[in-house]
């Protein structure tokens, strides 16, 4: 198996982990935590994905997250 077909699998395997004991994982949303890139309807859709698979968390690697708005449903997450 090549390295790079191991890495596929293993962050399958992460996303699995995940989504089985109900986390999101966050950096799955193409989100970038340098405090200044707009990551609003990333992690919105991060939140309405979470509801609709009924996960109750989701995970947010280390960064600063910057979204210039509001962010809704955020009490069911």
């Amino acid at each position: 198996m090549s390295d790079i077909s191991k890495e596929i699998k293993m962050q399958e395997l992460k996303d699995l982990f995940f989504y089985v004991f109900g986390v999101v994982p966050l950096q799955n949303y193409g989100v970038v935590g340098d405090g200044m890139t707009d990551n609003r309807l990333n992690i919105q859709q991060a939140i309405y994905d979470a509801i609709d698979v009924g996960a109750k968390y989701i995970f947010v690697p280390t960064g600063e997250y910057y979204y210039s708005n509001q962010l809704f449903k955020t009490d069911e997450v």
